[in-house]
């Protein structure tokens, strides 16, 4: 459901009454009662509002933020909805939420499955729909589309912007979409159109895989691996995370850095300055990816970012520490001793305080240097660790 409050910009409608009667789920918006829908608890067929959904208000009512999705079953139409949120920062001006919790509306859990396999097999789903409400981690806006990066939102036209925002959206992110497609196509078809859509959408690309060459994940391994050989304007790199950074070894990340760095630097990456005038383009991407995509993905994204240190946004103003000629990254251990040394210093001298004045004014002077030091630090961390590589200190 949306509203339309300026020409050319759509709005979700950010909250929603939920009415349960016995026989339908009764969706409004608060701000406007009579949109909405209804669904019927008998088989899960979707509704607009007559005059008495428009006007009868059941005796179960509640606040929700947002329909997700629907989702069939054996048994049952199950319908997502946000039941909490929080807002968790903004994107190009609009706010930004994650979910924080979710429900399932079941309709037509009456019916009766004819056989054992079946009730095993829709108890197991049952299972799957509860973790899914306890998972936050989703995250959306009511007023723009958050799935395209800010290069390609810019470069996109007028035209596509006015337009409704699932319409808008990178279809690889709308949340149920995988569930409407077919699921059984050939695999070569599959990672062929993948790969083809991400190098049309971000230029040259790196396929970094991170997956173990043995057991399960090896024969995944190969098999993604020869699919690869397919793809010549693909470059595909083998990178075996458990091997190399097992048992928290993350500096052999430099192992893979070393090996994509110099078609990684030419990539570059998107810079606009605060004009809007844009001075930079990124002209590929790093596609890695485990089994999940989770935290070997994860840390290796971050460990690249890391290494190839393109932390200087605003390329008008250098750090202070670049101004006066240091590297900045020198300055890192020699202020942790700095603390480490002061914080001992004042603790010896406190234990000693009460034989003299002199080593009273010994521990006001460690404590001072010490706290210096560290608000010091605060102020300025992200300059004095503006280019860090991972090294022992991680």
């Amino acid at each position: 459901m949306e509203i339309q409050p300026l020409p050319g910009h759509f709005k979700l409608w950010s909250e929603l009454e939920l009415h349960e009667f016995q026989h339908k789920f009764v969706i409004k918006a608060v701000e406007s009662t009579d949109q909405g829908f209804a669904i019927r608890r008998s088989d899960g067929t979707v509704e607009p509002l007559s005059g008495d959904d428009v006007s009868t208000n059941s005796r179960k009512v509640s606040t929700i933020y947002g329909v997700v999705g629907t989702i069939r079953s054996l048994a049952a139409t199950h319908v997502l909805v946000i039941t909490s949120r929080k807002e968790v920062g903004s994107y190009v001006g609009f706010p930004v939420f994650r979910v924080m919790s979710m429900k399932f509306l079941s309709c037509n859990e009456a019916l009766r499955l004819p056989n054992n396999q079946e009730k095993r097999d829709e108890a197991y789903f049952r299972t799957l729909l509860r973790v899914i409400e306890s998972t936050p981690g989703l995250y959306y806006s009511y007023e723009t589309d958050i799935t395209l990066s800010l290069q390609r939102r810019f470069k996109l036209t007028e035209g596509r912007m006015s337009k409704p925002i699932w319409k808008q959206a990178d279809p690889r992110f709308v949340w149920n979409r995988n569930i409407l497609e077919e699921l059984i196509e050939n695999k070569s078809k599959v990672v062929e159109r993948h790969f083809r859509d991400i190098t049309q959408r971000y230029g040259e690309t790196i396929a970094v895989d991170l997956t173990d060459k043995h057991g399960d994940e090896g024969q995944l391994s190969a098999a993604f691996a020869a699919e690869m050989q397919k793809l010549p304007n693909v470059r595909y790199v083998s990178f075996d995370f458990h091997h190399y950074c097992g048992k928290s070894n993350l500096e052999n990340i430099q192992v893979l850095y070393d090996q994509v760095s110099e078609d990684f630097e030419k990539q570059g990456y998107f810079l606009m300055d605060a004009e809007g005038k844009i001075l930079l383009e990124q002209k590929g991407v790093i596609r890695s990816n485990c089994i999940d995509c989770l935290d070997r993905t994860n840390v290796t994204q971050d460990a690249i970012d890391l290494v190839s240190g393109h932390y200087t946004v605003n390329i008008n103003n250098p750090s202070p520490f670049q101004q006066n000629g240091f590297e900045s990254f020198s300055y890192l251990p020699v202020a942790s001793a700095l603390i480490i040394g002061g914080l001992t210093a004042t603790s010896v001298s406190l234990n000693q305080a009460g034989r003299n004045a002199q080593t009273i004014v010994s521990s006001i002077i460690c404590a001072g240097v010490t706290a210096g030091m560290m608000a010091l630090i605060k102020t300025n961390g992200r300059q004095i660790c503006s280019r860090p590589r991972l090294c022992g200190l991680l």
